[in-house]
């Protein structure tokens, strides 16, 4: 037997004792039945709470009574077993959770009581397996959130046992909620290295606050002011990593980034200042092949990911809020310097009404208790697409705005180098004609982005049904609308045919005009929209 198993066999000798009895304090009725988990030894027990017909308390685990139990109506005490054991943890205010500390001599792990419902039992010795089914369904409900650091003048975990640990001078300041953590660019919080925060390929959440005017000098300076809110896993090369950055990929901008060292570094950098000595909601996601950006509560940005795009390599380094590692050198740096708060981690992807209410303030756990599965749409489920079908997205394509029952073309084609180009045909505000031309143009693995940096928008879609349409949405401005494309009846005429046809329509030799509207959020309150008359592709 090993060092740990030897020690995990202690910890469960403090259960077999002599009869436990005290006198219950006012408040929280502790009665019931609670599974203790110390993590960091993979142990859980159930320990079932009773009043004796005085008034007085027991306890048993295992059919065995549990010795010196006191509970003031906040906190929970009891000891017991050769070598002495300690437990003392304070329940939350859901009463449904106990968290604090097993401690053994001068050793001690976190641990936590979760409630767990009655359930029949037919002997004796159905009590642990029967009490731990039922909290089975109540812990991964609640574990929708792994983790959340209020940073009320402390690193501590107030939805689990991953507590973080303070390195440097930083202060705690009023916050958006309660406290803040205020970071001058040398601090941090080590969070560890939880298996909690290791998601694989499955979907996870990052939601914070912050409040600062930390910037870079310009978006082609390595040494830029970067500043980490939460990262897990390493950056650089070799790096696998979660991490939220200001200044990463845009000055004054944040950026999610994912990447598994593997397929590529995917990141979506969102288009709203958040260094403007204003405090702004930060929210990160992965749902399923898409990485979603939030600004306060508004969905700002978004990328795809790769097929069975997996993360579990975080697990190489720490989780850390205000600084990442540099998988070079194991040093950390992107220091954040301004205001954290409210760092909250789930094990799943949030839905857009969960992120309205944690924007409004809601306790992340009533959100993780309440939050709705979010699947993704059926059509935009990655499909297969065969090298060939991938040569021949260059062509005309015929692009219809659902929402609004409005067409117009886009014309994809590949230059000499093998990369792709594409434009958008319109008739612009005083009838002349406009092209749209796309700075970002890539397909890969079934997947189009189009992207245009003068009117700030993006298109992202996959392609189905063979390679004869793609389906995405169209974003800008935090709007988005369904775009469709479908390949037009002749792929093989030429783009200059295609602005022929343009001029035709646009002279009124077509009758179909339809609408792009292209949201632009000015200064101030207005909201401009403005309206782009664009006709519809015809092919004889």
């Amino acid at each position: 037997m090993n060092a740990r198993n030897i020690l995990a066999f202690r910890i469960m000798v403090f259960f077999i004792v002599g009869i436990a009895t005290t006198i219950c304090g006012a408040g929280e009725d502790i009665t019931g039945n609670w599974e203790l988990t110390i993590t960091e030894l993979n142990q859980s027990f159930i320990i079932k709470i009773s009043k004796t017909s005085k008034g007085t308390l027991a306890a048993t685990s295992m059919g065995t009574p549990l010795d010196k139990i006191t509970f003031d109506g906040s906190t929970l005490r009891f000891e017991g077993g050769s070598p002495l054991c300690l437990f003392e943890g304070t329940i939350k205010e859901d009463g449904l959770t106990i968290e604090g500390e097993l401690q053994q001599g001068d050793q001690q792990w976190p641990a936590l009581l979760l409630r767990v419902e009655q359930v029949p039992l037919k002997t004796e010795g159905q009590v642990d397996s029967q009490a731990g089914q039922a909290s089975e369904e109540i812990r991964q409900d609640r574990k929708r959130l792994v983790a959340s650091w209020k940073l009320d003048n402390d690193a501590n975990d107030s939805a689990g046992v991953n507590h973080g640990s303070i390195h440097g001078d930083p202060a705690f300041v009023a916050g958006k909620l309660g406290q803040a953590i205020s970071l001058d660019g040398d601090d941090h919080v080590d969070c560890g290295n939880a298996s909690e925060l290791n998601f694989g390929t499955s979907d996870w959440t990052l939601s914070a606050w912050i409040n600062t005017t930390q910037t870079g000098t310009n978006e082609d300076d390595e040494q830029m002011n970067r500043g980490t809110i939460f990262a897990n896993g390493g950056d650089e090369v070799g790096g696998i990593r979660i991490a939220l950055i200001l200044n990463d990929a845009r000055l004054d901008m944040m950026t999610l980034t994912t990447d598994d060292n593997i397929s590529n570094k995917v990141q979506t950098t969102g288009t709203t200042q958040v260094n403007d000595g204003n405090w702004h909601h930060i929210v990160g996601m992965r749902h399923g092949s898409r990485l979603l950006l939030y600004i306060d509560g508004v969905l700002n940005e978004r990328s795809v990911l790769y097929h069975d795009y997996d993360l579990s390599g975080v697990s190489q380094h720490n989780a850390y809020i205000g600084a990442i590692t540099d998988n070079r050198d194991n040093s950390l740096y992107k220091h954040f310097v301004g205001l954290i708060d409210e760092v909250c981690v789930f094990a799943c992807a949030l839905d857009a009404n969960s992120v309205s209410a944690l924007y409004s303030g809601k306790d992340p756990m009533t959100v993780a208790e309440q939050v709705k599965d979010v699947t993704e749409p059926p059509s935009r489920t990655r499909q297969t697409i065969d090298a060939d079908t991938a040569k021949k997205i260059a062509g005309d394509w015929d692009a219809t705005l659902k929402e609004l029952n409005r067409s117009f073309v886009i014309t994809i084609s590949r230059n000499a180098d093998g990369s792709l180009a594409a434009n958008a045909f319109f008739e612009g505000p005083d009838g002349e004609l406009m092209t749209l031309t796309f700075d970002e143009v890539t397909f890969t693995n079934g997947c189009l982005r189009l992207q245009s940096a003068s009117i700030q928008a993006i298109f992202e879609g996959t392609m189905q049904d063979g390679g004869s349409t793609i389906e995405g949405q169209w974003q800008q401005q935090g709007q988005l609308l369904t775009l469709i494309l479908q390949r037009a009846a002749k792929v093989e005429e030429s783009k200059q045919t295609s602005r022929e046809q343009s001029d035709d329509r646009i002279s009124g030799k077509s009758n179909i005009a339809t609408t792009l509207i292209l949201i632009l959020v000015l200064v101030g309150s207005i909201a401009v929209v403005v309206l782009f008359v664009v006709k519809s592709s015809i092919r004889s």
